[in-house]
């Protein structure tokens, strides 16, 4: 490999905790994730993600190689931890939580809510499954998170991984720099 003229590591710390998507569409979540700089991967475990017993289907031991290669291909210097995949109402009283400067669940269905102009240093996104969040769960997100709505579009799952971890480093983190 050349030698890099710039780290590869974000400004930023960012965490993403993305409920586990059906169709192996993880694979391609924490490769596109550790290409964009997350910091640590949180699988969720959620009403409408694939739930806890099919997580073996879904190939979850393969996550952490895919990961690897992600992280060579863009030359990163550290791996994002990948944590154990978590209920929703356990990660959101988790330590992890705690100490976040800034916690963000994308959601269509809430009004647009103000995010600070002076860059957080440690985010958490937090991204649902296929339809989303429950309508408990909202209500549960609500009370540890700001609601951030990226467009007037539905997305699919994986496209709000995308579209948010690239938003979040245009507003606050390396992509800021760019033009």
């Amino acid at each position: 490999y050349e030698r890099m003229s710039r780290s590869p590591e974000p400004a930023i710390d960012l965490t993403l905790a993305c409920a586990v998507l059906a169709r192996q569409r993880m694979h391609w979540v924490v490769q596109k994730a550790t290409e964009l700089g997350v910091r640590r991967i949180v699988p969720l475990l959620t009403d409408h993600s694939v739930p806890s017993e099919s997580l073996d289907h879904e190939q979850a031991g393969a996550w952490a190689g895919h990961i690897a290669r992600a992280t060579r291909q863009c030359r990163r210097s550290s791996l994002p931890y990948l944590l154990t995949p978590a209920r929703l109402d356990e990660f959101l009283p988790s330590p992890l939580l705690a100490g976040i400067d800034l916690r963000l669940f994308l959601d269509d269905r809430s009004g647009p809510a103000t995010v600070p102009t002076e860059p957080p240093r440690r985010i958490v996104l937090l991204v649902g499954p296929e339809g989303g969040f429950s309508d408990a769960e909202r209500e549960q997100l609500a009370r540890h998170a700001r609601p951030w709505v990226l467009a007037g579009r539905v997305l699919r799952a994986e496209t709000d991984v995308l579209v948010g971890v690239t938003v979040a480093h245009c507003l606050w983190g390396d992509f800021q720099k760019i033009g």
